[in-house]
């Protein structure tokens, strides 16, 4: 089996950050409206990130030797897998952190609403009175 890596073609690109989202090393980086490339060194060859683009502009292309798991000794193979390891848990770390900030925004909202709420309903029974 020939392990494959995605390459984006950046004449079709539409930067719509779908792949950047599934992808789990966050290998693919860009931003909304922005072209999109992939970091070969990051890359496992998921496949993921092909059926989100809306746009097919993603190939999948044979994995340089140099990354391929297949082709690397045991050293080689034994960095490969714990480069993998790290990129993956800094990017479950880091959407970690983003749903915590997210849970947080949500409820300082909700804290603040409230807060409104009792002061206009205060300002309400000065007027009827």
């Amino acid at each position: 089996m020939t392990l494959k890596q995605a390459i984006i073609r950046p004449e079709d690109c539409i930067g719509c950050t779908k792949c950047l989202d599934v992808c789990p090393t966050d290998a693919i980086i860009g931003a909304s409206q922005l072209l999109h490339s992939v970091i070969t060194e990051d890359c496992i060859g998921c496949e993921r990130c092909v059926p989100a683009c809306p746009v097919d502009c993603i190939d999948l292309m044979p994995m340089p030797d140099e990354y391929n798991p297949e082709k690397l000794d045991a050293t080689a193979k034994s960095k490969r897998s714990e480069h993998i390891r790290s990129i993956s848990q800094q990017r479950k770390e880091r959407l970690a952190r983003l749903e915590a900030q997210e849970r947080e925004a949500f409820f300082a909202s909700k804290a603040e609403s409230s807060e409104r709420k009792g002061y206009l309903e205060g300002l309400l029974k000065k007027e009827k009175l």
